[in-house]
């Protein structure tokens, strides 16, 4: 079994199958309440809010982790998650051409679901990757509900660049400090 990088205790998992035994998702089952929120505390896109909000946000969300190869977000299809990185590096494409990296700290799904429309770009992890997961209506309510949450959602998407801004050359994936 495979386990997220949380402080201390036994993790138990389960495993879900995507389309193929290659595309395996592994999703904490359970955890205990501490440890879920000591690890969402160490996300940056966290780190403003308060106790009280990190115990809201810890019930809407999932911590998961999937393969390298695992396709994190499909352009043309709708997102039903929100991601937040928080360990290893994607590679996005549009149209099949390489956008860039991603990789910790980094949003995925969210314009999808903000727009709710198709993605604009597919996503593939190229390493084994840790993430946590929003279902889409969770993400809505997160964002109506922990306002320190929502600005940092908004700065980051206000920093992202958009495919037509990008030269087509490759960004190097960003690591943590």
């Amino acid at each position: 079994m495979r386990r997220l990088n949380l402080p201390v205790g036994q993790l138990r998992w389960a495993r879900q199958g995507a389309h193929s035994a290659e595309h395996q998702i592994t999703r904490l089952v359970a955890v205990h309440r501490d440890q879920k929120l000591a690890y969402l505390r160490t996300v940056p896109l966290f780190e403003s809010c308060s106790r009280a909000e990190i115990l809201w946000l810890g019930r809407c969300c999932e911590l998961c982790c999937v393969p390298a190869g695992y396709p994190l977000q499909s352009e043309g299809h709708h997102a039903h998650e929100a991601m937040i990185l928080t360990r290893g590096a994607a590679l996005s494409t549009c149209r099949d051409e390489p956008l860039g990296m991603i990789g910790p700290g980094d949003l995925v799904g969210d314009t999808a679901l903000l727009r709710r429309q198709p993605a604009t770009c597919s996503i593939r992890a190229v390493e084994e990757m840790e993430f946590v997961a929003f279902a889409s209506q969770n993400f809505t309510a997160a964002l109506a509900r922990v306002p320190s949450f929502t600005a940092a959602v908004m700065r980051k998407v206000a920093l992202r660049r958009l495919p037509h801004e990008l030269d087509g050359s490759l960004r190097p994936v960003r690591s943590r400090p």
